[in-house]
């Protein structure tokens, strides 16, 4: 069964960026000038009571703007999560981004249409556990231009691509801190004189090792996948979408 995966998903996390600014926060004063002598193009009181009417505007207007930043987060933790089951999946069953692609072509027609994307999601096991509307907006997601309503073999090559990207630079941090780890516990268990201490730094060295093995094989699997796509989107005749998959090697 196609859509079987194993436990884990694409968690690639929120990304937050901090904005900065020079300068500082100006004063009302400075913004309108009331406080300097002269000031004809508004009175104190005006300012103050214009200053009010804008602060309850904008107080009224802070729940909505929490509750529509609040849904987007929402919205992006559950979809990762789908598409990294569905990538989860492909990995089962050690397909590429165009092998796939022919498995959600249930017509073979070249094309995915929001019912076979629909057909195939409902499929999997085990389950999503999401509703026809979610998987709409996945569909919606992949479906680059968003008029015809189809997902071309460059849509989903290329969508899948990006979060396989990810995917990789997720390991390779991992991987890296892993190895990290594993350079200071050689040097604890080398300080370490024998006993029940050193018995467990050697244990959890071994814990580690095996970790590390097991996302390094998941780097090259993911390596191979973005490769293969990028070959893939670099061939006209790639494309043309047949039941071989023609137009991309998958050694390697």
């Amino acid at each position: 069964n196609w859509m079987s995966f194993s436990s884990g998903s694409l968690n690639a996390g929120s990304m937050f960026t901090t904005y900065g600014g020079g300068g500082g926060i100006k004063s009302a004063g400075e913004v309108i000038g009331v406080t300097k002598p002269g000031a004809s193009y508004i009175q104190r009181q005006q300012f103050i009571l214009a200053f009010r009417e804008s602060n309850n505007h904008s107080q009224a207007a802070e729940p909505s703007l929490k509750k529509d930043k609040a849904d987007k987060v929402t919205k992006a933790k559950w979809m990762d999560v789908a598409f990294g089951k569905v990538m989860d999946a492909m990995d089962r069953d050690d397909l590429l981004l165009h092998e796939s692609f022919m498995v959600f072509d249930c017509g073979g027609d070249g094309l995915i249409s929001v019912g076979e994307f629909i057909r195939i999601l409902k499929k999997m096991e085990p389950p999503l556990k999401i509703d026809r509307p979610k998987m709409y907006a996945m569909f919606t997601a992949i479906n680059a231009n968003g008029v015809d309503r189809q997902i071309t073999p460059a849509d989903f090559v290329s969508f899948f691509s990006k979060l396989y990207q990810q995917r990789f630079r997720l390991l390779d941090n991992m991987a890296r801190k892993i190895s990290t780890d594993l350079e200071t516990m050689k040097e604890l268990i080398a300080e370490e004189p024998k006993g029940p201490a050193r018995s467990d730094l050697l244990k959890e060295q071994k814990a580690h090792v095996k970790l590390l093995s097991h996302v390094q094989t998941m780097l090259r699997r993911v390596k191979l996948v973005v490769t293969a796509a990028s070959e893939f989107l670099n061939q006209p005749q790639g494309f043309s979408m047949n039941r071989t998959g023609s137009g991309v090697g998958t050694s390697g």
